[in-house]
């Protein structure tokens, strides 16, 4: 019988609001609740985890400033060798670089690496991934795999993928929308399309704003609702340029939300306009487990997802006009875009759960400590 691990889960972020982060504290969750000793490491939190609470889980904020941050590697060997450490996992860059020189000098057995994103490595970043003792890295998408073999001349054996994971008793298709189109004032026969990403110059929203203007003037009864942290400089400038378009009424900045099951609810389908660095992405993961189909952007691993014209529309990036054209025949098709949400779902029930990828991990630590004894 395999034995009960002590696992560090480490991410350089203060918030686990976001994809990346939210996917790290679930496996941290999902191992405890399997009775591995777990700790997750974070920066200094700006976000309570009142959402996510778990007793199993030990919550470790450290530092993780920069790269030469000393400070911050001497706090994570000083855990690692209290915690007997039997597995590190990290997630981005710099819990990569701060954790690598602490894991060593702990003598932790297991060194893994998680890359969620498809941007090709850099100088930096082509030889930090070959630092002789990391273990395995974990690639979220054989998209992801295939760019770190090509920018990294990484060993593919080196690298497994393990599918991002969404769970189905949160993201439940048979959830109420409960009262969502009356917050924002959308009417009953509205045509309501979501994008759920932070609002970030590479999730493509001024894409979408260039498509609406076009697509308002064919279809006046659409509201499109962006759920996601609009805290920011581009945020405003968006924001400013939906009302110079006069677009204001239809285009709906719902902010950081918490109940993104229940908008999905309520949404006829979603939209990704990402123009790069998306490796599985999450809120396509979300969309199809809520039975709701997408238009997506063709690049990282969102092929992976949105099987053109079975689960969704493919559309080239930075390309208003191909995502008029998708968003049209999705109005103008309902009953084709309620088929390719159910075989959505059925795709993410069968190859993208949470209990998957926890099996998937919990076997690839048991199997590489294996190879140390």
């Amino acid at each position: 019988m395999s034995r009960n691990l002590s696992i560090l889960q480490i991410i350089s972020k203060a918030s686990i609001s976001s994809g990346g982060p939210r996917q790290a504290y679930q496996l941290a969750n999902e191992l405890a609740e399997r009775e591995h000793r777990l700790s997750f490491v974070c920066r200094p939190l700006v976000h309570s985890l009142e959402d996510v609470p778990n007793s199993k889980v030990k919550l470790v904020e450290i530092g993780m400033r920069n790269e030469f941050d000393l400070s911050s590697i001497r706090a994570l060997y000083k855990l690692m060798k209290k915690e007997k450490t039997d597995v590190v996992h990290v997630h981005k860059g710099l819990a990569h670089s701060l954790a690598y020189p602490a894991a060593c000098l702990a003598r932790v057995p297991v060194f893994i690496v998680n890359r969620g994103v498809s941007f090709p490595l850099d100088m930096f970043n082509r030889i930090k991934y070959k630092w002789k003792r990391i273990s395995k890295i974990v690639a979220v998408s054989e998209e992801v795999r295939q760019i770190l073999i090509k920018s990294g001349k990484i060993d593919p054996q080196k690298i497994a993928v393990i599918y991002g994971g969404t769970d189905l008793a949160v993201f439940d298709w048979r959830i109420k929308p409960g009262g969502v189109r009356e917050e924002f004032g959308i009417k009953p026969g509205d045509t309501l399309i979501g994008v759920i990403a932070d609002i970030r110059k590479w999730k493509g929203h001024i894409t979408l704003l260039k498509a609406a203007r076009q697509l308002l003037s064919l279809y006046p009864d659409t509201i499109f609702l962006l759920a996601g942290r609009d805290d920011n400089a581009w945020a405003d400038e968006l924001k400013q340029k939906t009302a110079e378009w006069g677009l204001e009424k239809k285009v709906i900045f719902a902010g950081y939300r918490r109940d993104i099951p229940r908008l999905l609810a309520t949404m006829d389908f979603t939209v990704n306009c990402s123009t790069s660095g998306e490796g599985l992405t999450g809120a396509l993961r979300e969309s199809l487990a809520m039975k709701k189909p997408a238009v997506a952007t063709d690049i990282g691993g969102n092929r992976e997802l949105i099987i053109n014209r079975q689960t969704g529309l493919l559309i080239p990036p930075d390309r208003p006009q191909a995502l008029v054209e998708a968003v049209s025949y999705f109005i103008e098709n309902p009953a084709e875009r309620c088929s390719m949400g159910e075989v959505g779902y059925k795709m993410v029930r069968e190859r993208f759960t949470v209990s998957a990828r926890i099996s998937k991990l919990e076997n690839l630590y048991h199997e590489l400590l294996a190879q140390q004894d």
